[in-house]
């Protein structure tokens, strides 16, 4: 029973360590957990109640109006 115990503890560890030392693949990975992490962003960014996009049409607002304003002022 020992040596099957002790057979099966070097078996895990040597896959382990097999596991750690292997490089194949590792590069795809990481851009998969970069292009994870950008989709997370965009999707907290332009969601929402107080959302990137409404910021943005809210100052471009704001700013028709102004240059709108100016140039009613201006011709009269």
């Amino acid at each position: 029973m020992s040596t099957l115990l002790g057979y099966l503890y070097f078996k895990v560890i040597f896959s382990f360590r097999m596991f750690y030392q292997d490089q194949r693949g590792i590069t795809s990975v990481e851009y998969g957990l970069i292009a994870v992490a950008v989709a997370v962003f965009v999707v907290a960014v332009l969601s929402g109640d107080h959302s990137f996009v409404k910021a943005m049409s809210s100052k471009f607002s704001d700013l028709t109006t102004i240059v709108s304003g100016a140039m009613v002022s201006k011709s009269s």
